[in-house]
C-alpha cells in the first residue's frame, strides 16, 4: 500500500505499507471461519452460506438435494478406543466422501460424527441411490492406527425446494430424515416427507 500525503511546507512524502501479512491473516481467518479443522471439509456455516446463495435458484427449476450422513455407534468408538483414534475414523470417512463426490458436489462435516452432502441438480432418486453407494463405500474395512475397524452411516436426503423454501428449512428437512432413518436402525436412507415435519411418524 502506498500512502502520498503533503507537509504543511509543501514537501511530499510518500509512505510505503506492506499489508501482505494482513491479507494473509485475514484469508486465513475467513478459511477458519469456513472450514472444519479436523477434516478440512466445509463446516456448518459454510454449508448455511452455500444453501442461501442457491435458494433463489430454486424456483427457477434447479433445485439442490441435501444428504446428512451420522455415523453409526461413533460413541462406542471414541468411549472404546480413544478421542485419536475416532478423529483418525473422520478424517478416512471425510477421505473416501470427498472421492466420492469429486466435484458433483460439496462435502462438509457439520458436527461431530455428522457429514452433509450438497448436490445441485439432483432429483431425490437419484440422490437417494448415491447415498447408498456413498455408505457402501464409508462401510468398507479402514486402518486407523494400524486398527482395522468398520463403520456404517444413516442418512437422511431431502431436497429444495419441495423440501423447503430457504436453506435453514433444507437443514431441518434433511434433519427430520436422518433421525427417521435413526429410528428405523444403522444403515438406514430416509427421504424427506412432509409427515415427518408435521410429527405423523
Amino acid at each position: 500500500e502506498v500512502t502520498v500525503t503533503r507537509t504543511d511546507g509543501g514537501d511530499v512524502v510518500v509512505s510505503v505499507h506492506d499489508v501482505s501479512a494482513l491479507v494473509n491473516l485475514a484469508t486465513a481467518l475467513e478459511h477458519r471461519a469456513m472450514h472444519d479443522m479436523l477434516t478440512g471439509l466445509a463446516n456448518r456455516t459454510h454449508v448455511h452460506v452455500e444453501l442461501e446463495s442457491r435458494a433463489a435458484t430454486w424456483h427457477q427449476g434447479r433445485g439442490t438435494t441435501l444428504l446428512l450422513l451420522d455415523v453409526d455407534d461413533f460413541k462406542v468408538v471414541n468411549d472404546s478406543l480413544g478421542h485419536t483414534f475416532g478423529d483418525g475414523v473422520l478424517i478416512g470417512i471425510a477421505r473416501r466422501l470427498i472421492q466420492l463426490v469429486g466435484a458433483s458436489g460439496i462435502v462438509a462435516r457439520i458436527g461431530g460424527d455428522e457429514f452433509a452432502v450438497l448436490l445441485d441438480g439432483w432429483s431425490t432418486d437419484d440422490a437417494a441411490r448415491f447415498a447408498v453407494n456413498l455408505m457402501a463405500e464409508v462401510s468398507r474395512p479402514m486402518v486407523v492406527n494400524e486398527v482395522e475397524v468398520i463403520t456404517r452411516v444413516s442418512a437422511g436426503i431431502a431436497s429444495a425446494p419441495a423440501a423447503g423454501d430457504s436453506g435453514e428449512l433444507l437443514l431441518q428437512a434433511a434433519d427430520l430424515a436422518l433421525n427417521h432413518a435413526r429410528v428405523r436402525g444403522k444403515g438406514y436412507v430416509a427421504l424427506y416427507r412432509d409427515s415427518l415435519r408435521e410429527g405423523a411418524e
